[in-house]
């Protein structure tokens, strides 16, 4: 990565002001250095967060997916016993579940 990349150039930095005798020098790339490997450091917790994030959404819309196919067959189910008030209670649900899977795909986007 371009951090990484820019931890390693101070670190040569560093090696060649110690050699020249340029403490000051030394010390201030040593503070940068420490902030780069900080911030190399939050990136990769923000992508570990990302993924378990982007993991539990795929594992909810795999969820909504299955209980929508399974609304769907109990709809039917309800429509042919002729009880339609059920088949309109389980059509709520099913419209409530395709639009928390339509805002979950959204954010896997």
């Amino acid at each position: 990565s371009e951090t990484q990349a820019a931890i390693e150039k101070l670190e040569a930095a560093i090696e060649d002001a110690i050699a020249t005798d340029c403490f000051d020098r030394a010390e201030a790339l040593e503070e940068e250095r420490r902030a780069a490997e900080a911030r190399l450091l939050a990136a990769r917790r923000d992508l570990e967060e990302l993924d378990r994030r982007m993991a539990a959404l795929l594992k909810e819309a795999e969820e909504l997916e299955a209980a929508q196919a399974s609304l769907e067959s109990a709809i039917e189910q309800a429509v042919a016993s002729d009880e339609y008030d059920r088949a309109e209670e389980l059509e709520q649900q099913r419209k409530a579940a395709d639009e928390r899977l339509g805002a979950v795909r959204g954010a896997l986007e």
